[in-house]
């Protein structure tokens, strides 16, 4: 995401490390989608969300994978997705945390969620340490 924009050693490590995290992730995701979804099309539907659920698609190429977007306006966007767009999923599974169903897809969706966190602040973080770089307008901000 950032790596051609930011020469600070500090968040190349971090964007390195939260590479890592996402492979991670998607390792998890994976194990959990065979192992809870039997039906092969569902399971092959939810494996290429990214391609067949036109919102995600648009959003994460639309702002963060666009190098006509701004630092600012990718970190914007970085933070939106990490720390909004998962909040329903998560919700939904923590709700069945309280209710003590699914232990495995639980627990690995706690630890998921502080990874996304943690995202987040970093995100947050480095918008707020920006010097040299306009801030996105309010307009651009709310899309």
């Amino acid at each position: 995401m950032l790596n051609d924009d930011v020469r600070a050693a500090e968040v190349r490590c971090f964007c390195g490390f939260r590479i890592m995290m996402e492979n991670i992730h998607s390792e998890t995701y994976s194990l959990l989608i065979e192992a809870y979804i039997k039906n092969p099309t569902q399971r092959e539907y939810l494996f290429e969300a990214i391609e067949t659920i036109p919102c995600i698609k648009e959003c994460a190429f639309r702002w963060i994978s666009n190098q006509e977007s701004t630092v600012a306006e990718r970190l914007v966007a970085f933070a939106a997705v990490e720390g909004i767009f998962f909040s329903g999923s998560f919700a939904s599974i923590f709700w069945m945390k309280k209710r003590e169903l699914m232990p495995g897809l639980t627990f690995s969706n706690e630890l998921i969620h502080h990874d996304k966190g943690m995202h987040t602040d970093f995100a947050c973080f480095l918008f707020s340490h920006l010097k040299h770089c306009r801030r996105p307008h309010p307009e651009v901000v709310k899309h």
